[in-house]
């Protein structure tokens, strides 16, 4: 009786251990791994709680719909997550197709979505040490750093063309990043990279012209997810967070058309400030 009973225990435990779902099998507590999901949002775990993300111990990607917040109870919330394993790469999501456009608009289609890449000057400004929205201390720079690596190694290899909104937790921190369809991924990734080092709640290069050319990082302890994704939802709707200083200049490379031979970049941010944002101008 005694082994039957012990093999008994063994698999209950096991059973306690792993969870399956249509998504594939994960750890309790945890979506799927990111190296078995792959680098497709469309294929990762999806979760309904903000809690089930919590209560993971591994570093998390995830996504979600800005336009939800995740502090209302009346909302049914989607989150696709994956987790990132130690030393995970990210395989290059493929590039949609881009159909070659008529020859009266003399446009060549290029790899970067169509657009030829330009290198333009931009100044970040960046935010208190502690998201003013926040209702808990800034999280550890060292998670707060974790969790911005993971990012940036996604980006890196994610598809050029498109916006980007993305999420990372890594256990008390939670960092965003929105990125315009017009910033490529390369400087998304070195815009990150510097966001680790600066120890601060936010940085963004706001721009009144179109948030296809606005980026922004912003970072919270997990508890203030809410105030996290609202950043993210105004630089989204073409809003820039106010409460920031101006930064070291910074040369980045955008996205333009091959039709647009006079793209200049706007340099400044506009107007009307209101609680923690501020309307884009007309350039």
């Amino acid at each position: 009786m005694r082994p039957s009973f012990v093999l008994l225990a063994f698999l209950l435990g096991f059973a306690s251990a792993v969870t399956e779902s249509y998504n594939g099998q994960y750890a309790d507590n945890c979506p799927s791994l990111c190296a078995h999901a792959g680098p497709s949002p469309a294929n990762w775990t999806n979760i309904h709680h903000v809690r089930n993300l919590e209560s993971c111990d591994q570093t998390v990607l995830f996504g979600l719909n800005i336009h939800n917040s995740v502090t209302d109870p009346n909302t049914i919330l989607t989150i696709r997550a994956c987790v990132a394993s130690h030393g995970q790469t990210y395989e290059a999501a493929a590039s949609p197709d881009v159909p070659q456009q008529p020859s009266q608009h003399n446009l060549v289609v290029a790899e970067s979505c169509g657009a030829k890449v330009v290198k333009t000057a931009f100044t970040p400004q960046v935010g208190p040490s502690t998201l003013s929205k926040a209702s808990s201390p800034a999280p550890q720079s060292t998670h707060v750093a974790e969790a911005t690596r993971q990012l940036a190694l996604f980006v890196d290899k994610s598809a050029e063309c498109g916006t980007t909104i993305l999420f990372a937790k890594h256990k008390s921190a939670v960092v965003g990043v929105y990125s315009g369809a017009q910033i490529t991924k390369h400087a998304v990734r070195g815009f990150l990279d510097s966001f680790a080092e600066k120890q601060t709640s936010t940085v963004q290069i706001c721009q009144p012209a179109s948030a296809a050319l606005t980026v922004g990082v912003v970072s919270a302890g997990f508890v203030d997810l809410a105030a996290a994704q609202v950043a993210i939802k105004d630089w989204n709707n073409g809003l820039c967070l106010d409460e920031t200083i101006p930064a070291t200049p910074v040369s980045m490379d955008v996205l333009v058309s091959t039709v647009d031979n006079s793209f200049n970049a706007p340099t400044n941010t506009t107007t009307i400030s209101h609680d923690n944002i501020t309307a884009r101008g007309k350039p």
